[in-house]
């Protein structure tokens, strides 16, 4: 694929197609007609497209007739172009159809051999658009209206049209058109892709469509905690909203995208590691087409709860165990006799001293009436005031005393581990 500028030469005569498709500056995301024709002024090949945006109806969002205007609509920020042709390969233009360098005048895809291929529109919220696998910038006129698609990049298109097939003739001119239908995305995700958070911590998103509006009821959420099973997310409040609405709330900062849907907010999540969460949901168009998008966090709790879990077959009355947390970064919630744990084994009684001033170490001391079996949990502690999750290797346990039912020392002595460092619900 010809990068921007480059030119394809057939025979010592310039062969271009000129892909005229229709983005103008729409100043309230409406109106602004074109002329669709364009000659190659060099005497080549020619293809003019004329872009047609799905429209709300004239009868409001929950409407379902079907409009299809050469407008670019409020949600429409970037407009990306991806060209696949059977001699030129693949390219990619991210586009911002309200540049100046556009008014009034058509964007020209230029530098394509004449032959078949493939033309896919979509429209993106913000900007630039994501490459999609193109990795090459499609040549075009003006140079100034497009940018390169960024490789890597995670956003939800707002239109998608499947691509259209066209025939670039030799020497000859055509014309054409493509429908770009309106899809669900979503907007104000708080966090966002990438993001690194502390949990617990509610998730805020909206989903939203430019045409018919969203199916509240459709809306889901799920997160995905270091590679686990996908957990759904408890969803707070789902509140219907509407850009420009005097009754329900902008959907989008300011109603820029001139949309409706839903706003969410989800219940806490509290968990640790590398994340993805899941968006779902549905438009009132008919058929009603699909969001589900994921994308990546990663989460860090504030605190985490220490589970201490006696690990050998043994009957005990009493253990007592130290735990040394001089070498972790962090401290454990309260001090003295006031920290924060609790026992789990029943009937036990359980004694807590932290001196966290000097010796940073944790006193654990259990005993019970009658004795329990191990191996089993005895006791949580909640640990916070760090930078990173600890791991539970770095805290030191030892154990001090053990007895069993008879109030015999234990031989050997059991041992006591942090069996788990899990994020605070």
């Amino acid at each position: 694929m010809p990068l921007r500028g480059e030119m394809l030469h057939h025979a010592n005569h310039r062969r271009s197609l000129a892909a005229v498709l229709g983005i103008l500056v729409a100043a309230c995301g409406s109106g602004g007609g074109f002329d669709t024709h364009v000659d190659d002024p060099e005497g080549g090949t020619s293809l003019s497209v004329q872009v047609l945006w799905q429209q709300p109806p004239a009868g409001g969002r929950a409407a379902q007739d079907v409009v299809y205007a050469a407008g670019v609509p409020g949600a429409v920020r970037t407009v990306r172009i991806e060209v696949d042709s059977d001699l030129g390969g693949r390219c990619c233009l991210s586009v911002d159809p309200r540049a100046p360098e556009l008014a009034g005048r058509p964007l020209v895809i230029d530098g394509l051999p004449a032959g078949p291929l493939r033309l896919a529109i979509s429209g993106y919220p913000t900007g630039p658009a994501p490459a999609g696998g193109a990795a090459a910038t499609c040549s075009s006129r003006p140079v100034e209206a497009g940018e390169p698609c960024e490789e890597g990049r995670l956003e939800t298109p707002s239109f998608v049209a499947a691509p259209a097939a066209f025939t670039a003739i030799d020497g000859k001119q055509a014309r054409g058109e493509i429908e770009v239908p309106a899809v669900p995305f979503s907007i104000g995700r708080v966090p966002d892709v990438g993001d690194e958070i502390r949990t617990p911590v509610a998730l805020a998103f909206a989903v939203v469509d430019a045409a018919t509006g969203i199916d509240a009821a459709s809306v889901t959420a799920a997160v995905t905690f270091d590679g686990g099973p996908e957990e759904a997310l408890a969803l707070a409040t789902v509140t219907e909203c509407e850009d420009g609405d005097a009754v329900r709330p902008d959907c989008s900062d300011g109603g820029l995208l001139e949309v409706g849907g839903v706003l969410v907010e989800s219940d806490p999540v509290g968990a640790a590691g590398p994340a993805a969460v899941r968006i779902l949901g549905v438009n009132r168009d008919d058929p009603p087409r699909e969001l589900d998008f994921a994308f990546p966090i990663i989460a860090t709790p504030l605190q985490v709860d220490l589970t201490f879990r006696l690990i050998d077959a043994v009957t005990f009355a009493s253990v007592g165990f130290d735990v040394d947390y001089s070498g972790v970064q962090g401290e454990f919630e309260g001090s003295g006799a006031g920290v924060t744990c609790e026992g789990l084994v029943g009937g036990a009684i359980v004694v807590f001293n932290d001196d966290d001033a000097v010796a940073r170490r944790l006193l654990v001391r259990l005993a019970l009436i009658g004795g329990a079996a191990g191996p089993r949990d005895l006791a949580r502690c909640r640990f916070g005031d760090f930078e990173a999750v600890p791991a539970a290797g770095e805290f030191a346990l030892t154990v001090v005393d053990a007895t069993d039912p008879d109030a015999e020392p234990l031989n050997p002595v059991p041992s006591v581990i942090v069996s788990s460092v899990g994020a605070v619900q």
